[in-house]
């Protein structure tokens, strides 16, 4: 029992007195300065608008950049949203009880939103519908509630005495804040080792600077009235970009409407300038996830197309190196498709000759050919497909 006690004090202390070791590594102290300060000058950004209310504000982009750097770089990165969001609200009049408690609101929301994508087997790609719908119920829905909770609840004990529909604006600004900013974020670093080619490049330079003066004169040239304007460089970002090109132009309109909005060039009929704000970010958040759904919806065609086209190789292949054929008949259509080996089966060169239903009646065997008139029927009947082996009769 003597040594027991001896050695335990000492084996707590190790224990206490260990550090991970990603805290001592200069890339990780890196990451931590660049998302504080990004956190710090959107934070500033959003407080310094006239629609903000103190440090409520519908345009709070930090919690998009706070849960896409926790996405990416791991959960260990949250000093930087702690330290980002206490200097942003110290520095706007808070005092600084109130600034630490908003910290961490803030660092909870961004914690939490990683947390549960995590659970999910969330892909930053965005290419995945469920992805998409993972993103603005867990990311944008439910992790920002945390922080306007925990930052009206703050400010109450603080001696404020926030109204209702302030809680509203803090979880409105967070989760318009993610939809427009993280998805750009999370897209922008999956493709970061992509190497276009140069005309991919400049069709993108053209797509950037099309939508930029569409968007400007939309919402600062006075031509409000015509929203429409800006739909075909939508529709062309999702079908010829698209999470890049959604995620791009979601956050390029959004920025261009907000600020039209803010000025004043967009007279919507609201009461207040906050209200103006909040209703074009409510219509930004419904285009970036309508933008994001096709997107993901083109995306996961085109994998399922690239897993049709490898399986297909590889029945190709294995009909080659065994020497067997297969062919379709579509009764409905009367279309018949040949696998190349069933060409070569048949000393043809494949796509060569147009196939007609007679054309392979003429090559089955006699005696088989009563199975398939026996299939066909059955297929009518039953309105469900078959399939048969059968002999054929070569030249």
């Amino acid at each position: 029992m003597g040594p027991l006690v001896a050695t335990m004090p000492s084996s707590l202390v190790r224990f206490a007195l260990r550090r991970p070791r990603y805290l001592l590594q200069p890339r990780y102290l890196l990451q931590l300065g660049v998302v504080a300060t990004a956190y710090v000058a959107a934070g500033k950004l959003g407080i310094a608008l006239s629609v903000a209310h103190g440090v409520i504000t519908p345009v709070w982009a930090p919690s998009g950049i706070a849960l896409a750097a926790l996405l990416v770089f791991g959960r260990s990165l949250w000093p930087a949203v702690v330290v980002g969001a206490f200097l942003t609200n110290a520095t706007s009049g808070a005092d600084t009880p109130v600034a630490a408690g908003i910290a961490c609101g803030n660092t909870l929301e961004a914690l939490a939103g990683a947390f549960l994508l995590e659970k999910v087997r969330f892909r930053i790609d965005l290419e995945r519908v469920r992805d998409v719908l993972a993103l603005v119920v867990l990311g944008s829905g439910l992790s920002t509630l945390l922080s306007a909770t925990n930052g009206i609840a703050v400010l109450s004990l603080a001696g404020t005495a926030p109204l209702g529909s302030d809680w509203v604006l803090w979880w409105f600004g967070d989760a318009v804040g993610i939809l427009m900013v993280t998805p750009l974020l999370l897209v922008a670093y999956a493709h970061r080792a992509t190497r276009p080619t140069k005309a991919r490049i400049l069709e993108l330079l053209f797509f950037l600077l099309s939508l930029t003066a569409i968007s400007a004169l939309v919402f600062l040239g006075g031509a409000w009235r015509y929203p429409y304007l800006i739909f075909p460089p939508l529709l062309w970002a999702a079908l010829r970009f698209h999470q890049l090109g959604a995620a791009a132009s979601t956050f390029l309109v959004g920025a261009l409407a907000t600020w039209g909005t803010v000025v004043g060039r967009v007279p919507i009929d609201e009461t207040s300038a906050t209200g103006r704000v909040q209703l074009i970010q409510a219509l930004v958040g419904v285009l970036a996830i309508s933008l994001l759904l096709v997107g993901a919806t083109l995306a996961e065609r085109e994998a399922a197309n690239r897993e049709v086209e490898r399986t297909a190789a590889m029945l190709s292949e294995a009909q080659a190196l065994t020497h067997i054929g297969s062919w379709d008949w579509d009764i409905a259509t009367g279309s018949v498709s040949w696998s190349d080996e069933l060409y070569r089966i048949f000393g043809l060169t494949p796509q060569s000759v147009a196939i007609t239903p007679g054309f392979v009646l003429e090559r089955i065997h006699p005696d088989d050919r009563g199975l398939i008139d026996e299939m066909v029927r059955r297929a009518y009947a039953e309105r469900q497909s078959f399939g048969l082996e059968h002999r054929i009769v070569l030249a």
